[in-house]
């Protein structure tokens, strides 16, 4: 009994099986076969016959490279250009002699060129792959392509992005991150968002990528890009990290700087019976002095007025731009129509339709509030 028992149960797994044995026991792969894919490049070619170029950039694991020191081993390039995104990703596939998997991607780069040409034809393959992680990070280049900033990357020893994109109090407040997910539930939603951006930039002779500020994307197209003051502003209205700093004219020719450290802003609506009378943004924020020595005694209350009034008006100036932008494109990226959806959902019933235009005449109010936090208690040197 026990003996036909076996025959049958070797009978069915040959069934099953057939010459294909990793169907029903797990597949095993020899760690110096496998090859993770931690960041993945799109870029535009420009040329109609393969308009699509896909480059991966690879890691050696570190008991097949021989790294014992925890450095993630050695990267690789690899880059295949196809008339889809797909394709491209596919001959990728058919070249290499080993495998590639999606489990450890880390970022999600998308050269200028393939974003301002026809961004849904670009992501199309990121959104319909299931082996691709949602919650990687992505990134649009800001004038450079995917592929050139992989290539900066793969000189590095670490993916890790604050230290390859050489990030500093400096920089900071210029953009947030994004997951992929967050992406896709924005563009199913037909909204318009912004999506974080990074720059090649030259510092000391050495190409670095900095972030650099947001393109805006509305209905899955591009409609531009904003940088400087107002990609703080969006940061700034839309509570996202707002680390950076402030340059203040300390008087006699003479730069100060302070650093944003804390901030947050409130939106409220003003109705006048069922008309929207007014978007009211108050915006408070915190710095800590950075250049106390230039700026003066802060101990001096006057002088700490003084100086938190040139901050503020820096700010306020920074959110009205932003603002202004909105209004003169139309769009409605700092998401001041969810809030609305949230707080007043009849009213926003009625508005929906052409919010857009709502609120490119709507007035909007301002106002910004600031306090130096903290001054070190240091005074002018006398040197």
């Amino acid at each position: 009994m026990k003996r036909a028992a076996m025959t049958v149960i070797a009978a069915l797994l040959v069934a099953f099986a057939g010459n294909e044995p990793d169907r029903l026991m797990p597949r095993k792969t020899e760690i110096n076969l496998i090859q993770p894919a931690v960041i993945i490049g799109i870029d535009a070619t420009g040329d109609a016959q393969e308009p699509a170029e896909v480059t991966l950039l690879l890691s050696e694991l570190a008991e097949a490279s021989g790294d014992q020191q925890g450095g993630g081993g050695s990267f690789q390039i690899m880059s295949a250009k196809g008339q889809t995104v797909a394709a491209s990703a596919d001959e990728i596939a058919k070249t290499s002699f080993k495998e590639i998997p999606a489990s450890c991607l880390e970022y999600y780069l998308i050269g200028e060129d393939a974003v301002k040409s026809s961004l849904p034809f670009y992501m199309d393959y990121l959104s319909k792959d299931n082996e691709l992680r949602l919650t990687s990070k992505l990134y649009f280049l800001d004038g450079d392509s995917a592929k050139s900033a992989i290539d900066i990357v793969s000189k590095e020893k670490s993916t890790d992005i604050f230290q390859i994109f050489g990030v500093n109090s400096g920089v900071a407040g210029r953009s947030s991150s994004m997951a992929f997910i967050e992406y896709l539930k924005l563009n199913c939603e037909g909204i318009a968002f912004a999506v974080p951006t990074v720059r090649i930039t030259n510092l000391d002779g050495e190409d670095r990528i900095l972030p650099e500020g947001y393109a805006i994307v509305e209905a899955g197209q591009y409609r531009r890009t904003i940088r400087g003051a107002q990609a703080r502003g969006y940061n700034l209205i839309t509570n996202r990290p707002t680390h950076s700093l402030i340059d203040i004219d300390a008087g006699g020719g003479r730069r100060a700087s302070v650093v944003l450290e804390q901030a947050n802003t409130a939106i409220r609506f003003r109705f006048e019976g069922e008309r929207l009378a007014e978007v009211v943004l108050r915006t408070h924020f915190t710095t800590d002095a950075l250049d106390a020595g230039a700026l003066g005694d802060l101990r001096t209350s006057a002088l700490r007025r003084e100086t938190e009034r040139k901050q503020t008006d820096i700010v306020q100036d920074e959110l009205t731009r932003t603002v202004a932008l909105a209004k003169e494109m139309n769009c409605d990226f700092l998401g001041i129509g969810q809030q609305l959806r949230l707080r007043h959902p009849y009213a926003w019933a009625r508005l929906e339709e052409n919010w857009a235009e709502t609120l490119a005449e709507v007035p909007v109010r301002i106002e910004v509030s600031s306090r130096l936090q903290r001054t070190f208690d240091v005074v002018k040197l006398d040197s």
